[in-house]
């Protein structure tokens, strides 16, 4: 009697173990990555069927996340970040007590705009207006968050990008370069830009020079000191809207842009060792009194 007692407990625990796995709801959890695996915290992830968003979650700072509370069904796993975005939604069926993994990569994306350009005589002219150029790729900071630290996967970060663009044919990432390749690409260049503001003295100045291409720095340091001469290059703002003037400007001017490309060979002078030593010789004479 006591032995069918046990059993019959035994059998009412199992029958309630059944019962409790197939009253769970449904868990539909996974990772969110980029496309060089690195993983992206924050990021939205809307779990949906077709009569809209059923839940939303943010993934963690590990990139995971977990949606549960679903009842069985077919539902589409949607996840977005800024400056990224999900190729196509992701179809799951969700069933009681059987949790689903769904892995996500978004990959990068940026906001377009229009360019206009329009005739003014014989020459182009670009419109630098927000509103008339919604072709122009912006970067806006979370667009920059989103890519890659490693050389590698910021260069394929980078291709991708381009082709999205349309523009895989016109754009080269090279990665790092030996100093020969570097002067090679130098020689074939007629601009050298520098958009950063935090150099010293910028050397990249001096080897645009050298190799007869018309450097387009920020404003910064002692750039405005190096570039005084309109003919030495171009000084734009550090601002995007800047450059994108000074090379509108530059790429309407053709003329300008040869007559600046001939002379700047010159400025190479003022940087060779003859130079220096007739500068140090001067300030030691006239500056320090000694002979």
């Amino acid at each position: 009697m006591g032995n069918l007692r046990t059993l019959s407990v035994i059998a009412v625990f199992i029958a309630f173990c059944v019962t409790a796995v197939a009253q769970t709801p449904g868990i539909v959890r996974g990772q969110v990555m980029d496309e060089s695996g690195a993983v992206i915290p924050g990021a939205k992830v809307a779990v949906s069927t077709k009569a809209g968003v059923v839940k939303s979650v943010t993934t963690g700072a590990d990139g995971t996340y977990i949606v549960n509370g679903l009842a069985d069904g077919t539902y589409t796993v949607v996840a977005s970040s800024p400056g990224l975005k999900q190729p196509q939604p992701v179809t799951v069926e969700v069933s009681a007590g059987t949790p689903k993994t769904v892995n996500l990569t978004l990959l990068v994306t940026l906001e377009k705009q229009e360019v206009t350009v329009q005739g003014e005589g014989d020459r182009p002219t670009i419109s630098l207006e927000a509103s008339n150029n919604a072709g122009a790729i912006v970067l806006k900071k979370e667009d920059l968050d989103a890519l890659s630290d490693d050389p590698d996967d910021l260069q394929q970060d980078l291709q991708a990008l381009a082709a999205e663009c349309g523009i895989a044919d016109r754009v080269t990432f090279t990665g790092a370069l030996s100093f020969r390749e570097a002067q090679e690409h130098y020689a074939a260049a007629h601009l050298v830009i520098m958009p950063g503001v935090k150099e010293g003295w910028p050397k990249v100045i001096a080897e645009a020079w050298a190799h007869g291409a018309i450097p387009v720095a920020a404003r910064g340091g002692i750039v405005p000191h190096i570039l005084r001469d309109e003919n030495a290059g171009v000084i734009f703002e550090a601002n995007p809207k800047a450059l994108a003037a000074a090379l509108a400007n530059l790429l309407a001017s053709p003329e300008r842009m040869k007559t600046v490309a001939k002379g700047v060979y010159r400025y190479c002078d003022e940087l060779s060792l003859t130079q220096f030593k007739l500068r140090l010789v001067r300030v030691l004479v006239e500056r320090c009194g000694l002979k």
